[in-house]
């Protein structure tokens, strides 16, 4: 398959996804094979008065990690605080809040902490 036909197959399964919330991982299985990556998630943060995610996907994390994550640090998330806070915005990027000295010094206890990829054997 060429790069522009993985391009529209993704393209067209994250609209299917979107219509279909149970073919979010499959969507992500493609996305994820476009740049080499290993593993992804996806959300919907509802924003009111107390956050909720009606739709919580992953591809390829363990389960125990992602519940971990859910069960107690979502909410201390400064991405899920700052989409909280700005329910206007309809794009938010990493760089409106966190700046990149600050993302190089998250990055290493996040991925080690939370984005555990599930063991291969």
């Amino acid at each position: 398959m060429s790069f522009d036909d993985k391009i529209l197959s993704a393209v067209e399964a994250l609209y299917d996804a979107a219509l279909d919330e149970t073919l979010w991982p499959q969507a992500m299985g493609q996305i994820v094979e476009i740049p080499g990556s290993h593993a992804a998630t996806f959300c919907v943060i509802d924003g009111s008065e107390r956050p909720r995610l009606p739709v919580f996907a992953t591809f390829n994390f363990e389960q125990r990690f992602i519940d971990d994550y859910l069960e107690s640090m979502v909410f201390h998330d400064p991405t899920v605080q700052y989409i909280v806070a700005h329910p206007d915005r309809k794009i938010i990027h990493d760089a409106e809040f966190i700046s990149e000295r600050e993302k190089e010094r998250r990055v290493p206890a996040r991925t080690s902490r939370w984005h555990r990829l599930p063991q291969v054997s």
